[in-house]
C-alpha cells in the first residue's frame, strides 16, 4: 500500500525534525517535506501534494490558523493542529476546528511519555488521511437570532448529542440551526481535553440561538439549556433531572463518554428523549441508544456523507439502534420539527416527511 504522505510545517526547526523521526517510526507514514511558517507552506503544497498537514499554530510571517483558513479555501486538505495547553492555545485550536482542521494533538509539556505522544500523533495522522472533507460544511454558520432564555422550569424533554473527530464544526452546524423556542434540554459529550472544552462552549454559545456553556454539577436541565460536558468528566442525570458530574465509570474508556451520558439521560426521561450520534470514530454511544430505542425515544445518526469520520454513526446504524440516518446539515431541521411535536403530546409520525431516511 502506498504510505501516508506527511507535511510538517513548524517554525521551530527541532520540532519539524522530531515530528518527522517521531512520524516515520511508522511504516505507513512518510514526512515528504516541511516548513517554517505559513507562507512557506502555502507555497509548497501544490508541489509536495501531502496527503495529510500537521500544522504548528503559532508561527510568524503567516500564523497557523491564517494559513489554514486560506488552506481550506483555496486546497482543502487533512490538517491535524498541534496546540499549546494554554488558553490562548485552546481558543486558537477550537477557531482552527471549526475552520476545518480534522483534528489537534497539544505539544507535550515535557517528553516523559514521548512514546505515547508518537503513537498519538500517528493514529491522528491515520484518522485524518481517511477523513472525509465533504464532511466539513465550508459556510459560516447564520447569525442567531437574539438568545431567548426559555428556562420556566426543568426541561420534560431531552436532545443528547454525541460527537468525537470531527465534532466541534459538526456540532456547530447543529446548534446554529435550532429554534430558539426549542423546547428541550440539550446535553453534549465532544470527544476533547478538559483544557478545550470551555473555548469549544464558548464559541458554540456565539453561533447558537440558545444558551451554550460548560456543564457543572448542580446544573437543572432547563428548556433552551445547552451542556456540553467538560473533558475528562462524565455527565450523569441523575432521578431529579439535575447534572452530575463524575470521574468513576470503570467500563468507559473515554471520558466524557457518551455511552454513560446517554444511558443515565434515557433512565430519566425515556420516551421523551433524542439521542444524535455526530461524526466521530470508534463505537462510543452505539450501546446506550438500543436502550433509548428499547425505551421508546428516538435516535438519529449522521449520514457517512456528511460524516468527518463515519465510525460512532455507522456503530449505531449498524447495531440497529438507529431509527434514522440524516446529513448533518438536516438534524437541526428535524430536531425543531419533532421535539415541538412532542412538547404538543402527539408524537409525529416519522414517515409524514419524506425527506427523511427512515430505518
Amino acid at each position: 500500500m502506498d504510505k501516508i504522505k506527511v507535511m510538517v510545517v513548524d517554525d521551530s526547526a527541532f520540532m519539524r525534525r522530531l515530528l518527522t523521526d517521531l512520524l516515520e517510526v511508522d511504516s505507513a507514514i512518510e514526512v515528504v517535506g516541511t516548513a517554517a511558517n505559513g507562507v512557506e507552506f502555502l507555497e509548497e503544497v501544490p508541489r509536495l501534494k501531502p496527503d495529510v498537514v500537521t500544522l504548528d499554530i503559532h508561527m510568524p510571517q503567516m500564523d497557523g490558523i491564517s494559513a489554514l483558513r486560506k488552506l481550506m479555501e483555496t486546497n482543502p486538505l487533512p490538517v491535524v493542529l498541534l496546540s499549546s495547553v494554554t488558553k490562548e492555545g485552546s481558543d486558537v485550536t477550537t477557531e482552527g476546528l471549526l475552520l476545518g482542521a480534522v483534528d489537534f494533538l497539544t505539544k507535550p509539556i515535557t517528553w516523559d511519555n514521548i512514546e505515547g505522544f508518537r503513537e498519538q500523533l500517528a493514529l491522528k495522522v491515520k484518522t485524518a488521511a481517511n477523513a472525509n472533507l465533504r464532511g466539513l460544511v465550508k459556510e459560516l454558520p447564520p447569525t442567531p437570532p437574539p438568545k431567548t432564555s426559555l428556562h420556566a422550569g426543568a426541561a420534560q424533554r431531552l436532545i443528547a448529542i454525541g460527537s468525537s473527530t470531527g465534532g466541534p464544526k459538526a456540532l456547530e452546524t447543529l446548534l446554529s440551526g435550532l429554534s430558539p423556542h426549542l423546547p428541550a434540554c440539550v446535553l453534549i459529550s465532544q470527544h476533547m481535553p478538559g483544557q478545550f472544552t470551555a473555548a469549544l462552549a464558548q464559541r458554540l454559545n456565539n453561533s447558537c440561538p440558545l444558551e451554550v456553556r460548560e456543564a457543572r454539577s448542580g446544573d437543572v436541565l432547563k428548556e433552551g439549556l445547552v451542556l456540553l460536558a467538560p473533558g475528562e468528566y462524565h455527565l450523569r442525570v441523575t432521578p431529579r433531572r439535575v447534572v452530575q458530574l463524575t470521574t468513576e465509570e470503570p467500563d468507559a474508556t473515554i471520558r466524557p463518554s457518551i455511552d454513560v451520558m446517554i444511558s443515565s439521560a434515557v433512565q430519566v426521561y425515556g420516551a421523551q428523549m433524542v439521542a444524535v450520534i455526530l461524526t466521530g470514530m470508534g463505537r462510543d454511544g452505539a450501546a446506550a441508544c438500543l436502550k433509548v430505542k428499547e425505551a421508546g425515544g428516538l435516535v438519529v445518526a449522521q449520514d457517512e456523507t456528511t460524516s468527518v469520520v463515519y465510525g460512532m454513526p455507522k456503530a449505531v446504524m449498524e447495531n440497529g439502534a438507529a431509527h434514522m440516518s440524516l446529513p448533518g446539515h438536516s438534524i437541526a431541521e428535524f430536531l425543531n420539527w419533532y421535539v415541538n411535536g412532542l412538547k404538543q403530546g402527539s408524537f409525529p409520525r416519522l414517515n409524514g416527511r419524506p425527506d427523511l431516511t427512515e430505518r
